[in-house]
């Protein structure tokens, strides 16, 4: 038994809205992706060492478009939630023994937030810094100290 909608061949419109889905699909992510440049990695991210009190801090170092200096991005995970304010220190070796030091201040975090500094967007820019002046950002290592 054939309804009104079958009649009237509203069906064959739904292989037409698929493909426009697929062919239609990748365009649109591509003009999306040539108005907005995919920051370059030179350290993906990696975890530092997780607070007794289970915080977990991640770094990236990346540059955020092909002329910018390099920068630090933070992401911070309160895991634990034994904390709702919380610092470190981050103390910072390249490759040929030079240190720096950066302090994040201190900043509310509630019970399993995630804040993820990015490039696009200042809303966690105290998790977002510059590679310390004269570090070499590939091979750098951070070191973190927990100030709750």
């Amino acid at each position: 038994m054939r309804t009104n909608f079958t009649k009237n061949g509203r069906y064959a419109l739904i292989p037409f809205l698929i493909s426009l889905l697929f062919f239609g699909g990748p365009y649109w992510a591509q003009a999306q992706s040539e108005t907005q440049t995919e920051p370059e990695y030179i350290q993906g991210w990696t975890a530092l060492e997780e607070a007794e009190f289970h915080f977990d801090v991640l770094y990236a170092i990346v540059k955020c478009s092909p002329e910018s200096n390099p920068m630090i991005l933070l992401n911070a995970f309160n895991e634990g939630g034994n904390v709702k304010s919380i610092g470190f220190t981050l103390n910072f070796t390249d490759g040929k023994g030079k240190t720096a030091q950066h302090i994040v201040e201190k900043f509310d975090i509630a019970f399993a937030d995630m804040q993820i500094a990015s490039c696009d967007s200042d809303e966690y820019k105290n998790l977002k810094f510059p590679v310390p002046t004269g570090l070499d950002p590939s091979n750098l290592a951070i070191e973190i100290t927990y100030n709750k």
